[in-house]
């Protein structure tokens, strides 16, 4: 990944999406308090736009399950959707923006029908398998082939601070392979193998491998400072 600074802001790129023309991309670190999380500050989410070059864009109240919007029409500013978790568009200049602190977001993108989706996964939306759920979903409305598709994944909480105390209530047993001790999981490892499963290419899956939790100079974390804000990770097609 490569950081940008900007007019005070900071952000990381995807070295995987960077070379594609069609898309622009940002996940928006913390800074000086650059907060993009409900109970931030409008002028941040604004500003957000602003540096992403973008007039309108999508942001969801998140609910931890594996509900996906297909956004179309857009009003200039930002557009606010309940109950949702995923958004997929072929809308040329609608940044989609998912906010997260510990919670994988993931920028999914279709190069050859020009399709992106972004995604919030916390432990529960890999329980779900929310990725599969959007991969079929882009297949069904757009035909996406997922041999197709590049899909980034946000720094979120690494596998050393993953700790799940009642893994056995709240895991599927098929997860309890990715243990890299008793009480912890390698949720980055298990977001790979889910896309894998679903036809997406090893080489085109990038995931950050940074650890929310242990960089805090970058990086909210909910179960390092709960209450916290939160980042925006937000991708948009080149407006026409």
């Amino acid at each position: 990944m490569k950081k940008i600074v900007s007019g005070g802001v900071e952000w990381l790129e995807f070295k995987l999406l960077r070379d594609f023309s069609q898309i622009r991309h940002a996940v928006f670190l913390r800074g000086d308090d650059f907060n993009l999380g409900e109970k931030g500050n409008e002028e941040d989410q604004h500003l957000a736009l602003d540096m992403m070059g973008i007039e309108k864009g999508v942001k969801l109240k998140q609910c931890h399950q594996a509900n996906i919007l297909e956004v179309k029409e857009v009003k200039p500013g930002w557009t606010l959707h309940e109950d949702y978790d995923a958004m997929i568009t072929r809308e040329k200049g609608v940044a989609l923006m998912i906010r997260h602190a510990d919670c994988q977001a993931a920028i999914f993108f279709d190069p050859e029908s020009e399709i992106i989706a972004n995604v919030h996964c916390g432990w529960r939306g890999s329980v779900k398998n929310i990725y599969r759920e959007t991969i079929q979903k882009m297949r069904i409305l757009y035909g996406t082939n997922p041999q197709e598709l590049r899909v980034c994944i946000s720094p979120s909480l690494g596998p050393q601070k993953a700790e799940f105390k009642h893994y056995k209530q709240e895991l599927p047993p098929h997860f309890w392979e990715f243990r890299v001790s008793p009480m912890y999981f390698d949720f980055w490892a298990i977001s790979r193998q889910q896309l894998r499963e679903e036809g997406v290419l090893q080489k085109n899956i990038e995931v950050a491998g940074i650890c929310s939790y242990s960089n805090p100079t970058d990086c909210f974390s909910y179960r390092r400072d709960r209450p916290t804000g939160h980042h925006g990770t937000v991708v948009a097609l080149n407006p026409t």
